[in-house]
């Protein structure tokens, strides 16, 4: 233990000034859902001739704020939304499918357009 002239008093708390720091992404409310932004019927607009898969394959993501604190927060709309079209195609006499993967993911979503300007290179 250590001896003082006078008792020490406990910290009760810890004065953190404001973060300085710009937020440049969307909160995730802002996030759009990435499976309303590439439907089936788009895919069959462009793959009409092709089987498309009914069942979308939809990646959730999360954002992580970097701060004095660390805070994430789960995305509530898919950030990525797929799907297959397939056709069966001869080749040597022989029937063999034809499979394309059609995809959108959403990387980032920028607070405005200022901030989207400056991530395009």
């Amino acid at each position: 233990m250590v001896q003082a002239a006078t008792p020490i008093v406990a910290n009760k708390g810890v004065d953190q000034p404001p973060d300085p720091r710009v937020v440049v992404t969307a909160s995730a409310n802002e996030w759009p859902d990435a499976c309303a932004l590439l439907t089936p019927v788009d895919v069959r607009a462009v793959f009409g001739d092709m089987t498309i898969n009914e069942r979308q394959d939809r990646t959730m993501g999360q954002l992580k704020f970097d701060s004095q604190t660390t805070r994430i927060e789960d995305l509530p709309n898919p950030i990525g939304c797929s799907y297959t079209a397939t056709k069966p195609t001869m080749v040597n006499g022989r029937s063999e499918p034809i499979a394309h993967i059609i995809s959108v993911f959403i990387e980032d979503v920028p607070t405005t357009a200022d901030y989207a300007k400056k991530a395009l290179p």
